[in-house]
């Protein structure tokens, strides 16, 4: 009697609320994970159908056990297995909510994902918003140059005058010339530009220009992207000498900027107004 005590004490059903504590505990020790707005409803409906999942495999591992221990207590052999074929019918239509469930965090995993590379479109779009930003201000500080450029009298940075003041200049060596040796070549040189900026690249070339004549070679900006070199006492030969060097130096490997060089030799008489508004620039 003491064995069949024991067996009976061992077989007893755990109470409702055991079996929910242990189900609340286990739940509770679960990590917690954030959720975003878009999957609060989905994640509620989840959990409710777990919820109710749980509590109905809670309810039939009790009538198992109260059904096992009926049954070696001496209980309905047939009856035992009626019950049994119910409760196993009930173990798959739980499968079947365990799989949509198990379907349900596949569709959530495609969310994030999706989620994800939309998160990495709106950074690209952003990057490309502020190099936009960056090629604007480059613009901006160009146009600010040019509009400096054209009201300076000299660009101290290049040396460059403007026409106003270029015309001032190159009549007072033409009055020059014509009292000493009467030769001047004058070079109408046209930017063609480079790689961006052009800016950048059209006053690198200004620069260089300016380092490779003499310090008394006038250079004037008669418009936009051209420029007139006159040369006191040169030859129209030695002035195309100048420019080929000065042509190679420009363009080198990377081709930073381009020229196109005409060079004339002034005709006794001719005027400042007449070279700047020649035909060969």
């Amino acid at each position: 009697m003491g064995n069949t005590s024991g067996d009976d004490s061992d077989a007893t059903p755990r109470r409702a609320d055991e079996s929910e504590d242990v189900t609340a505990t286990s739940d509770a020790a679960q990590p917690q994970h954030r959720q975003s707005p878009g999957d609060a409803d989905r994640t509620s409906t989840f959990d409710v159908q777990r919820a109710a999942a749980d509590r109905d495999q809670a309810a039939s591992d009790r009538d198992q056990a109260a059904s096992d221990q009926d049954f070696v207590r001496g209980g309905d052999f047939e009856l035992h297995e009626q019950t049994r074929a119910l409760r196993d019918r009930g173990t798959g239509e739980r499968r079947g909510t365990a799989n949509l469930r198990w379907e349900a965090v596949g569709a959530r995993d495609e969310i994030a994902q999706a989620r994800a590379l939309i998160a990495a479109a709106r950074t690209q779009a952003a990057g490309l918003v502020h190099r936009e930003l960056k090629a604007r201000e480059a613009v901006a500080m160009a146009q600010a140059r040019l509009a400096q450029l054209a009201t300076a009298e000299i660009d101290v940075a290049t040396d460059v005058r403007n026409p106003a003041t270029g015309l001032r200049d190159l009549a007072r060596e033409l009055d020059r010339t014509d009292r000493t040796t009467g030769r001047m070549a004058v070079v109408y040189v046209d930017m063609l530009g480079g790689p961006p900026p052009v800016v950048d690249a059209a006053e690198w070339a200004m620069r260089q220009i300016r380092g490779r004549l003499r310090s008394y070679d006038l250079i004037v900006r008669v418009g936009e992207g051209r420029l007139l070199c006159a040369m006191p006492d040169a030859t129209i030969d030695v002035a195309r000498e100048r420019f080929d060097t000065i042509r190679t130096t420009l363009s080198g490997e990377d081709r930073r900027c381009m020229i196109r060089a005409r060079c004339v030799a002034v005709q006794p008489g001719e005027t400042a107004t007449e070279l700047l508004r020649s035909p060969h620039g």
